[in-house]
């Protein structure tokens, strides 16, 4: 590969070459003057006697801006472009009078983006360290973030240059502030990182800012307890700036308002705080490292991100309907009417409705459920005997036990000197034995 034309900023070199005269040329794009080694602009404005939507377009396009160091101008004008939009215009509708006037008064002022020059060395000649520092905020209107790299020389002299910008206006559809200002970050931190992509010194720290206190929040809280919207863009922004410090700053001394808000051409050649940034105390370490910006439950924009946590407490009562039911009365044939009556309840609960008087299986209903229930009350063991295949029993005299066809055990073989005996138990009918035997005596 043959170098046909070259260019520098050394001036000795520069004279070799007698077939470029000019002290400016184009570098990808960008006009770079190397007598002063600068960046410089050149725009071309092209007034009509009435605007379009179009037109409007056409002229944001004209300004090449790669870096975004012109940041807050293309911002004002995307901001007017995000107006026209609202309004539902045409492409070739003819704007408003008002709208007009404001769009004339903007480009008026495009001539003065040719007296910025910005210079393309960021660092000292000595450097002792380089912390690049990164600023985000946003408004109603349109969001954005600015880096900047800090450098230190040995000498103790500091120098804060701009690096670039990136500047998005707001949705068409409304967003909250602080999702706006978190959006902000999460633009700022990829911005970051292609920025320090790029550069091929040693950086020694990374430092991010914001001035809003619900978005670092936000940040500083694990995503799993926000919605969607949040969480997602927490995640991102933990993930991609996990060796990065985050900060608050204030808004007054914040650069990027200029962004979200948007400048003139002849503003903007004025602003000092948008070109060199912050003044290094006010971003100085030592004095930041004390301001902590708690997690304040209270406040309604942060808790409204807060996903609902639903507690839910469970009492327990302990009631024995068993004992109730036995102390309503000492008459066997009245518990068993009771207890007729109540499976009656629950039949007509869930089935068709029965009336009249009770039938003999609902009393039989109620009586097996009486036995069934005492046996497991008073025979625990033994029942848990009979329901393993293999068991024994635990009177070693019981050797079998007889259920009936509704599973009530009734009848035992019991062992004897004299053989094998079956007799019925006696003792889990106590209750029916006394009725009987008051209704034979009565």
């Amino acid at each position: 590969m043959n170098l046909h034309k070259w260019y520098t900023n050394v001036p000795q070199f520069n004279e070799q070459d007698i077939y470029s005269p000019l002290t400016e040329t184009r570098s990808l794009g960008q006009l770079w003057s190397s007598f002063s080694d600068t960046f410089t602009y050149k725009v071309s404005v092209r007034k009509t006697p009435r605007f379009t939507k179009r037109d409007v377009l056409s002229q944001i396009a004209r300004i090449y801006d790669p870096h975004g160091l012109l940041g807050p101008v293309i911002s004002k004008a995307k901001i007017f472009m995000h107006q026209l939009w609202l309004l539902k215009l045409t492409w070739n509708e003819i704007l408003p009078s008002e709208l007009s006037q404001q769009w004339e008064a903007f480009i008026d002022t495009l001539q003065y983006l040719e007296a910025i020059s910005v210079p393309r060395c960021v660092l000292l000649t000595s450097v002792k360290s380089i912390i690049v520092q990164g600023l985000a905020d946003a408004s109603s209107k349109a969001y954005g973030a600015v880096v900047y790299i800090q450098a230190v020389s040995k000498t103790g002299e500091t120098r804060s240059q701009l690096i670039c910008s990136k500047s998005r206006v707001a949705p068409l559809k409304m967003m909250t502030i602080p999702r706006l200002e978190l959006a902000t970050c999460l633009l700022l931190v990829k911005l970051t990182n292609k920025v320090l992509a790029a550069l091929k010194k040693r950086v020694d720290s990374v430092k991010l800012w914001t001035d809003s206190a619900i978005a670092l929040s936000w940040i500083n809280t694990s995503p799993h307890l926000l919605k969607t919207f949040v969480a997602n863009r927490v995640s991102q922004i933990q993930q991609l700036s996990k060796d990065f410090q985050w900060r608050h700053i204030s808004s007054e001394c914040n650069p990027v308002d200029a962004l979200s808000r948007g400048l003139d051409a002849k503003t903007l050649a004025a602003c000092e705080l948008w070109w060199s940034g912050p003044r290094p105390s006010t971003l100085d370490i030592s004095t930041q490292d004390a301001v902590e910006i708690p997690i304040i439950s209270s406040d309604k924009l942060y808790c409204a991100e807060l996903k609902i946590v639903s507690k839910v407490t469970l009492t327990t009562h302990n009631s024995d309907f068993f004992e109730h039911l036995l102390n309503l009365a000492n008459d066997f044939q009245k518990l068993i009417r009771i207890l007729a009556f109540i499976f009656r309840f629950i039949y007509n609960c869930r089935y068709e409705k029965k009336t009249g008087f009770l039938s003999t299986e609902e009393f039989a209903r109620a009586e097996g459920w009486l036995l069934k229930t005492l046996q497991v009350r008073h025979f625990v063991t033994e029942i848990a005997a009979l329901s393993k295949e293999s068991s024994k029993f635990l009177t070693q005299a019981k050797l079998n036990s007889i259920p009936g066809t509704d599973g009530n055990i009734r009848v035992v073989d019991i062992k004897t000197p004299k053989g094998v005996f079956r007799r019925s138990i006696s003792k889990i009918a106590i209750l029916p034995i006394v009725d009987n035997h008051v209704s034979s005596v009565s």
